[in-house]
C-alpha cells in the first residue's frame, strides 16, 4: 500500500525537521551581507525560473525556512508526520531524481514543485498554468486557486487522496509526481473541487468559466454542483461528462467516456448517485436519480437506467445484474472477472 511504499521517507523528514534549525544557521552570510538562498533566490529571480508570485523578495519562505519555523514552534519533541507531508517529501524527492535525469525539464520541475514549499501551493501552480489563456492569466489563476487550497483544508486533503488513488490504482503510473504534473484525469478533478468551492459561495459565474475552460483543456465536463467524495480516480479521463446533481462517493474509479446524466430537460435532482468503492468501466453511461450502491461494478459500454444493489456487477444495454463482486472493485480494477461472469 501507498504508506508502505512512503515509509522509508518518514524518517527522512524527521531528520531534516530536527537539523533544519542547525543548517540554516550554521550557512553564514555572503559577501553582499545575502543569506545563501536569498543569494541563489536572485539568481532564479533573473534566469525567470520561479514562479510570478515568488518573486518578490520575502513572498515565500525556502523549504528550510518552512522547515525550521516548525522546529523552532514545536521547542523539542518532532510529531510523527502525516501522511500528506510524507507524499509531499517523496514528490520532491521524486522531482530532483527526475531533474538530475532530465536537464531538459529542470526548470520545469524547479518551478512545479522543487520551488514550493507545500503540496497546496505546488498543485496551485500546476493547475493555473494547464487552465491559463488570453482571458485567464495563471498569476490570478494561483491566487484563487491557492486561497481556495490555503483556507479549505479539507480540500487539499481530498486532493492528496485522490493523488494516492492515481500512484495505487493506475499501473501506468509511475511516481506521484507524474500524477501531480501530467495526468490530466487528476488535474479534472482538483479544478472540479475549486469550481466547486467557488459554486458554493455563490461565485457561480466564475465557476462556469472553470468548468467550460476544464471541458476545453482537459476534455472532462464537470458541472461545479457536482459532489465528490475523497480518492476519486478518473483513469485516462477523456469524455468524462458528470451532470449538476450528480455524486459520488469515496474511492470511487471511472475510466474514459464515462456519462453521468439526466433523462430529459427537466430540472431538480436528476442524476446519478454513486456510493463508495464503485468501479464503472469504460464508456458506460448511467442516467437519471438512481443510485449505484457500495462495491458495485458497472461493465464497460453499459447503459444503466435502474438502480444497482450494493457489491452487485451489472453489464449490457440496458445494463441486467450478471453477478455479486466481491472486495472492493474500485480499487482492484479488474475489468474482467472469470468467476463473477462464469465463463
Amino acid at each position: 500500500m501507498w504508506w508502505d511504499e512512503l515509509q522509508p521517507n518518514v524518517v527522512s523528514l524527521q531528520l531534516t525537521s530536527a537539523a533544519a534549525a542547525t543548517v540554516t544557521a550554521s550557512a553564514g552570510p555572503s559577501q553582499n551581507g545575502a543569506t545563501p538562498h536569498e543569494d541563489s533566490n536572485a539568481v532564479f529571480r533573473e534566469l525567470g525560473t520561479l514562479p510570478e508570485y515568488m518573486q518578490d523578495a520575502g513572498a515565500c519562505e525556502t523549504w528550510e525556512e518552512t522547515l525550521r519555523r516548525g522546529a523552532e514552534k514545536r521547542s523539542g519533541g518532532l510529531p510523527a508526520p502525516g501522511p500528506g507531508d510524507v507524499i509531499w517529501q517523496t514528490i520532491r524527492r521524486e522531482a530532483e531524481k527526475d531533474a538530475a535525469a532530465e536537464p531538459l525539464l529542470s526548470s520545469f520541475l524547479y518551478a512545479s514543485i522543487l520551488s514550493h514549499d507545500n503540496f497546496e501551493r505546488s498543485l496551485a501552480f500546476v493547475l493555473s498554468n494547464r487552465l491559463s489563456d488570453a482571458t485567464f492569466l495563471s498569476t490570478e489563476l494561483f491566487e484563487v486557486f491557492y486561497s481556495i487550497l490555503r483556507t479549505r483544508p479539507e480540500i487539499a486533503e481530498a486532493a492528496l487522496a485522490d493523488i494516492r488513488a492515481v500512484r495505487e490504482r493506475d499501473p501506468a503510473c509511475m511516481s506521484y509526481s507524474q500524477a501531480l504534473l501530467h495526468f490530466k484525469g487528476f488535474h479534472a478533478i482538483e479544478t472540479h473541487r475549486i469550481a466547486h468551492e467557488l459554486w458554493t459561495r455563490g461565485r457561480k459565474v466564475m465557476a462556469c468559466a472553470l468548468q467550460s475552460r476544464m471541458s476545453e483543456v482537459f476534455a472532462v465536463d464537470i458541472h461545479p454542483a457536482a459532489r465528490f467524495g475523497k480518492g476519486i480516480l478518473l483513469d485516462h479521463g477523456t469524455g468524462v461528462v458528470i451532470g449538476e446533481t450528480a455524486e459520488l462517493g469515496n474511492n470511487v474509479s471511472i475510466l474514459q467516456n464515462v456519462t453521468l446524466g439526466g433523462t430529459g430537460k427537466v430540472h431538480g435532482d436528476r442524476h446519478p448517485k454513486i456510493s463508495d468503492n464503485v468501479l464503472i468501466g469504460a464508456s458506460a453511461s448511467i442516467l437519471g436519480n438512481i443510485r449505484v450502491g457500495k462495491g458495485a461494478q458497472v461493465a464497460a459500454g453499459s447503459l444503466v437506467l435502474k438502480p444497482v444493489p450494493p457489491h452487485t456487477l451489472v453489464a449490457g444495454s440496458p445494463a441486467k445484474e450478471i453477478g455479486v463482486v466481491a472486495g472492493n472493485p474500485a480499487l482492484d480494477m479488474e475489468q474482467w472477472n472469470r468467476k463473477v461472469w462464469g465463463w
